[in-house]
């Protein structure tokens, strides 16, 4: 995996928040289809390393795809202003990829 494949499923998990007119917490569950929260971390320098374990820590427990079987998870309980921090977070680790991404080619 690369600095540059990270880059692209993050500018998708990005753009699928952005064209979406569902709920954010809706947006947020259906960028994790874009895998980025699987991405190692031993490929990001310090300073988006720290962001990487950031928005996975938010992310951890919660379901990708809603169905019947899949009790409330986290995304579920949070609070609107606790969903647009993580969708902050989430672009904010998308600027700091990209960033580095072009600042090494």
């Amino acid at each position: 995996m690369t600095l540059g494949y990270c880059h692209e499923k993050l500018s998708l998990a990005v753009r699928e928040m952005c064209k979406s007119t569902a709920s954010l917490k809706a947006r947020l569950r259906h960028s994790l289809r874009h895998g980025f929260t699987a991405f190692p971390q031993d490929i990001f320098p310090d300073a988006v390393r720290q962001q990487l374990l950031e928005v996975k820590a938010a992310f951890e427990g919660v379901h990708p795809i809603v169905n019947a079987v899949n009790p409330p998870d986290v995304l579920d309980r949070m609070k609107p202003p606790d969903v647009r921090r993580l969708v902050d977070k989430v672009i904010s680790l998308r600027e700091s990829v990209a960033k580095e991404y072009y600042g090494r080619r």
